[in-house]
């Protein structure tokens, strides 16, 4: 996903049939998550209950950027209200970096796009969310972002040195203050998830510092990552950190069996 003429209602729906299928042909391997086109007005909305209701899909897959759009675009807002209401994860991952931060920032190959695009979406994606209200307005909705968020977890300095500057700005001003400045950026890490896609340890113990093993699950990057380059990464990364028994359990199994109401 990523770009807008990817989608299309005949698409979507043939995407959430297949996985339906693939699902009743290996029961118990899968927990398919269902596709949807949030540009797609009700027709769209329609389709999802489909996916869900009826064809029996468990979360949505979701891209952090539809064409330099980002899941702080009120058009999202009916897909929270469903997650929410069904109890079900989102699953964010990054998009096709605009063509415009390609151009900008010299991203003019695979190597860049994947390797600097794709984290800097993911981080912008969580702190747009933040700065336009919506973990305060479906705080306890299961987001799920990849590779740790980005770059995210290394910018929690940075994001308190701004808090203080804006909030004195504002104090100054006699102006009231912003919803997103009532709480730290490390206190919305609260407000989601994210996997270990192709973080090393070090990342793993930044990350651990501001989110805690409650919010970090494993991530595999699979199918995409065949086991012994996705996993056979993650595994001996996670075995560095020294995590404790407790911590190991929640980040390989426990907080995923309670994404996914499995327990």
């Amino acid at each position: 996903m990523g770009r807008r003429n990817l989608f299309g209602p005949e698409v979507v729906k043939t995407v959430n049939d297949y996985i339906a299928e693939a699902c009743r042909v290996a029961p118990g391997r899968f927990v398919p998550a269902a596709a949807v086109d949030p540009f797609g007005g009700e027709a769209a909305l329609r389709e999802l209950d489909r996916a869900v209701e009826k064809l029996g899909l468990f979360g949505i897959s979701l891209s952090t950027n539809v064409d330099g759009r980002a899941l702080d675009d009120p058009v999202y807002e009916p897909i929270f209200e469903r997650a929410k209401r069904w109890n079900m994860p989102l699953w964010v991952h990054p998009g096709q970096v605009p063509q415009a931060w390609q151009q900008a920032l010299g991203l003019n190959n695979r190597y860049l796009n994947s390797g600097v695009g794709f984290l800097l979406d993911d981080m912008l994606c969580v702190v747009k969310m933040i700065t336009a209200g919506v973990f305060d307005r479906w705080w306890g909705v299961k987001f799920v972002l990849c590779q740790l968020g980005g770059f995210l977890p290394f910018t929690m300095g940075r994001f308190d040195q701004q808090y203080f500057f804006e909030r004195r700005a504002f104090e100054q001003q006699n102006k009231p203050l912003p919803e997103y400045l009532q709480r730290r950026v490390a206190e919305y890490c609260q407000a989601f998830y994210v996997d270990t896609h192709t973080a090393d340890a070090s990342a793993i113990r930044c990350a651990l510092d501001c989110m805690s093993a409650d919010r970090i699950v494993l991530g595999g990057d699979y199918p995409i990552s065949p086991p012994e380059v996705g996993l056979g990464y993650t595994i001996p990364q996670l075995d560095k950190v020294g995590l404790s028994a407790g911590d190991r359990a929640k980040i390989e199994r426990e907080n995923a069996v309670r994404l996914l109401n499995l327990s």
